[in-house]
């Protein structure tokens, strides 16, 4: 076993304004047996300077300089120098409760059945939202995935979770794309066997103007269907969920029609096929609408519908 209990990772880029509150938030942890791996990922403003300037004040705190590579290979790289036996990660323009680790940790520690724990957030700039579950546990496949779904208490967000290590010998970070929390809590929820929702601590999570979750890009819409796919492909496995399958699925193709609306130059056809490959099975419980495009789609092909629909919705 390592000698640190923790390793807090927090990739670092362009949050100069942030990063003293971030740092000093991990810093006050009542947990006290951490090391923090802050990830410079090119950042080029004072970040890499204030980085160096933690270290050297501190001796539980790494540095990694690195060429931008995005938010994933940072954590990534965090991931490879880390020594603790529980891997945290926290965002540099976040900061956190200072109870949230310690008590979470020693709950890990009595019951070693447990993979993740996630402890509750507020959401700072959405209204100020707390999200805060009653303390449960969730264990299985099945039980995972359906209380991952929709509005259910296991969140997406890996910032308000403490993992266990070795998860991360078969799951990381797909690099190169965003929606990189989502894509990673739907994997690793393939792989654990049980995850604790508690009750302790609390992360701070702000809303940043021009930030990558409140900016449009059709690269960020790619990546976005790519795990809307991945989470019909789990939901289509389990019957409970099945009056909604259409509804899930025509939403995200009026939302792909309403982005091309919004951006004359993008083409959403592409997104609208790979949709098309995951249609969900026949259920007339769908509402009438829903269910009404969705026969269209099936007999008359994506392509059809998307022109029609464009035509209708410009009249």
């Amino acid at each position: 076993m390592s000698s640190t209990i923790l390793s807090i990772i927090v990739p670092v880029y362009k949050t100069e304004p942030y990063l003293d509150a971030c740092v000093k938030s991990i810093m006050a942890q009542t947990l006290q047996d951490w090391e923090m791996i802050l990830v410079d990922d090119g950042s080029p403003d004072r970040c890499p300077e204030m980085c160096d300037e933690y270290a050297a004040n501190d001796g539980r705190i790494y540095v990694i300089h690195q060429e931008n590579g995005g938010l994933s290979k940072a954590r990534n790289q965090g991931i490879n120098r880390a020594k603790g036996n529980y891997i945290a990660f926290v965002d540099s323009d976040d900061d956190i409760a200072p109870d949230t680790y310690k008590g979470n940790i020693e709950f890990m520690e009595a019951h070693p059945d447990v993979d993740v724990v996630q402890f509750p957030a507020k959401r700072i700039g959405w209204g100020d939202q707390f999200y805060h579950e009653p303390d449960k546990y969730y264990r299985g496949r099945k039980e995972l995935i359906l209380n991952n779904y929709k509005d259910a208490p296991i969140d997406n967000t890996v910032c308000m979770k403490i993992f266990r290590r070795e998860l991360f010998d078969t799951v990381r970070f797909r690099e190169g794309h965003v929606h990189e929390d989502k894509t990673f809590i739907l994997e690793m929820l393939q792989h654990i066997q049980a995850l604790y929702i508690s009750s302790i601590g609390c992360y701070n999570y702000y809303r940043r103007e021009n930030s990558i979750q409140t900016t449009d890009s059709y690269s960020k819409t790619s990546d976005w269907i790519d795990t809307e796919v991945a989470t019909l492909k789990n939901l289509y496995e389990y019957p409970e969920t099945k009056r909604e399958w259409i509804g899930r699925w025509m939403y995200n193709v009026r939302w792909l029609m309403n982005l091309q609306l919004k951006h004359n130059d993008w083409d959403v056809l592409p997104l609208l096929e790979c949709l098309k490959r995951q249609m969900p099975a026949f259920d007339n419980n769908a509402k009438a609408k829903d269910l009404f495009w969705y026969c269209f789609i099936k007999v008359f092909g994506m392509r059809c519908f998307h022109r029609i629909y464009l035509n209708l919705l410009h009249v």
